[in-house]
Formats: structure tokens, C-alpha cells, sequence
């Protein structure tokens, strides 16, 4: 499912075995890819990256992308 960010989002990015943290701005899509092996963590697709991200800062900071707003952000338009 995506989402777009009301707020912006701190992430944990991977990278050579060390953990990063990294801002997602506010106006974002990102697509929810499932949940981590840790039950607080939910793993998002920004950029075709992998993030983790706390489920509870996406409930509070961000609203489904559905139906017309999908394809208008799919094609490349501000909705």
C-alpha cells in the first residue's frame, strides 16, 4: 500500500552492515513493502530503497494513496 507523508519521517537505512538514520521529507510517497521482524518497525519502499520505519510515526504522519490520487501521482502530477 503507499502512503503520503504529512510529516516528515526518520528511517533506518542498511548500508555495509551499519544502521543509518534518514529523514523522509513531508510530501513523500512511500510504499509500505510489509513488516519487519521487529513488530514496531514496518518496511517502506522510498526511491526504490528499503527503509524501516516505526508503524506508529506512518499512523500518525501519513494518509493511504488511493484511486485518482494514485494515478495522478503515477503520472507524474501534484494532486
Amino acid at each position: 500500500m503507499r502512503y503520503r507523508l504529512n510529516g516528515s519521517v526518520m528511517v533506518l537505512a542498511f548500508k555495509d552492515n551499519h544502521q543509518l538514520a534518514v529523514t523522509v521529507p513531508a510530501g513523500s510517497t512511500v510504499e509500505v513493502i510489509g513488516p519487519a521482524e521487529d513488530d514496531r518497525f514496518l518496511i517502506l519502499r522510498v526511491d526504490d530503497e528499503q527503509f524501516h520505519a516505526f508503524a506508529s510515526d506512518l499512523a500518525d504522519r501519513a494518509v493511504p494513496v488511493t484511486g485518482q490520487i494514485d494515478r495522478a501521482l503515477s503520472q507524474g502530477s501534484e494532486y
